[in-house]
């Protein structure tokens, strides 16, 4: 027998409303996020839908509503905060990639903040896109339509990140394995202000330089001069032969480790992670790990578009990119 034959018929929003003992109309207007019913009301449907597994159509839902999928993202501040702040040019790329993708796709795309998510939801979306660290309390505070799919990007109280990642393991190994040809034996992670995820990246760096037989250490640093020359002259910094972290301009970092008496790559060998391009004119010579901030927006733009219009997808993983240069030449 079939797999199709075995299975039920699929629940309708007349079983919903048998289970919630309301009407088919009350069922209709909660499960589209409109008001109308009582806070007590909404939740027994939720409940009998979630109950019988109701699953709403997205194909049907645009449909009904006559016009083309649409694509809500939610941008929240400490994402502007960075791109306005020229700190991450990786974001820039990833909503500029996700909106091409998108409309190649066919898809509208509506990029809002914190203040106007709500209302891009009651405009009527087919999926939202969490973009960047999301404050749960805001996305506590929203009011989504049942059923609406969500994509975010990093962990939520009770949405974990279901977005395409970068698999952290495997670009510390990459980094690692990249210090390791020419043999350095101390690896110092300098985070910098902009990282959002330091205690992931950290054990990460931290398991791969155990496994090569590398010793390892943290230098946080604000970014600036002052605060690199106090992390490079610290004590703790003396014998590292590597360095692998994140700098608005590397160059600050070169002119540090010259004026502490470190040649670079004779004396430390050095990976920024950066996006490239911009920073690739202003240091050439400088060994970059790109996140690809393009290529991250367009799979998470086929995600979004593929989970509204209901399509089975899988997770995958986020692209990353080592562009080896004179920074990490063999001593």
């Amino acid at each position: 027998m079939s797999k199709k034959s075995q299975a039920g018929p699929r629940p309708t929003l007349a079983k919903v409303a048998l289970f919630a003992r309301v009407s088919t109309a009350t069922v209709s207007n909660v499960l589209a996020g409109k008001g109308g019913a009582s806070p007590e009301t909404q939740e027994r449907v939720r409940a009998a839908a979630r109950q019988v597994g109701y699953r709403v159509d997205p194909g049907a839902r645009a449909l009904s509503r006559g016009r083309t999928t649409s694509v809500g993202v939610l941008v929240p501040s400490s994402v502007d905060e960075m791109i306005r702040q020229r700190q991450s040019f990786f974001w820039v790329r990833l909503v500029d990639a996700f909106v091409t993708t998108a409309s190649d796709l066919g898809v509208t795309t509506s990029i809002v903040d914190e203040s106007q998510a709500q209302s891009m939801i009651d405009s009527g979306i087919d999926v939202l896109v969490l973009l960047g660290r999301t404050d749960p309390y805001v996305v506590a505070q929203l009011s989504l339509p049942f059923g609406l799919p969500v994509v975010s990007t990093f962990d939520l109280p009770d949405l974990p990140a279901n977005a395409p990642h970068h698999d952290l393991d495997v670009i510390a190994e990459t980094v690692v394995t990249e210090f390791a040809q020419s043999h350095r034996k101390a690896l110092a992670w300098m985070p910098g202000t902009a990282s959002t995820q330091v205690d992931s990246w950290s054990r990460a760096l931290a398991t791969a330089a155990a496994g090569a037989g590398m010793s390892y250490l943290e230098l946080p640093h604000e970014d600036d001069a002052r605060s690199l020359q106090h992390a490079i002259g610290s004590g703790a910094a003396a014998d590292i032969d590597a360095i692998f972290g994140l700098f608005r301009n590397p160059r600050t970092l070169i002119e540090t480790l010259t004026s502490n008496g470190k040649t670079v790559p004779g004396d430390v060998a050095v990976i920024a992670q950066s996006e490239g391009l911009l920073e690739e004119v202003t240091t050439p010579s400088i060994t970059s790990l790109s996140l690809c901030g393009f290529g991250c927006g367009e799979i998470l733009a086929t995600r979004a578009v593929e989970m509204a219009r209901g399509e089975e997808t899988e997770l995958g993983t986020a692209p990353f990119e080592l562009t080896r240069r004179e920074s990490t030449a063999t001593a």
